[in-house]
């Protein structure tokens, strides 16, 4: 049994000046994740961690503005897959992601896939997995004036986009050079 661990962090820092007909804006994103996978056996490959990021931005409002005008946006993950060979041809992949946002809550995030390589150069698979677009600023607390007019405001209530997707896929390489 085998684990490997892997650990990333960055921080990035945007000051942006106000253009003639704009936002002026800085944001400071903060972003940890920590993640360890494991050979359990030679027939499962196991990956969990756990990730975090931070947004912290403030707005100088003109044209377009921010109610309110700065925030901090705070996201977590929480993941696990497992990845299970079948036989030589055939692999299961189950995982499951909680993730957190400041909008909308925990989601579940499942994905399953099956995958076959009859052979070396081609891998067929079959997948299903749900997804959201979480809320963002622009959607919740967005205004945009008009001559001193209120002329678009954000909804405070917008809910996650979510969506279930299929996938049917071929990956092949007939040759050294065409794939």
């Amino acid at each position: 049994r085998r684990v490997q661990t892997r650990l990333q962090m960055y921080f990035d820092r945007v000051d942006r000046e106000r253009p003639p007909a704009g936002i002026a804006f800085d944001i400071n994103t903060w972003d940890f994740e920590l993640e360890q996978s494991a050979d359990l056996g030679g027939r499962h490959q196991l990956v969990w961690g756990i990730g975090f990021r931070l947004h912290a931005y403030h707005t100088e409002n003109n044209v377009l503005a921010f109610d309110p005008d700065h925030r901090r946006l705070r996201f977590t993950n929480i993941f696990v897959q497992d990845s299970i060979t079948l036989n030589e041809e055939f692999k299961l992949t189950a995982g499951v992601k909680f993730e957190e946002n400041l909008y909308s809550g925990w989601s579940l995030l499942p994905d399953l896939r099956l995958s076959w390589a009859p052979n070396d150069s081609t891998l067929m698979w079959l997948a299903g997995s749900q997804a959201i677009r979480a809320p963002t600023p622009f959607d919740t607390d967005v205004q945009e004036f008009v001559g001193g007019v209120l002329f678009l405001a954000g909804d405070p209530d917008f809910e996650p986009e979510e969506v279930t997707a299929f996938e049917l896929g071929v990956r092949a390489m007939p040759n050294a050079t065409v794939s």
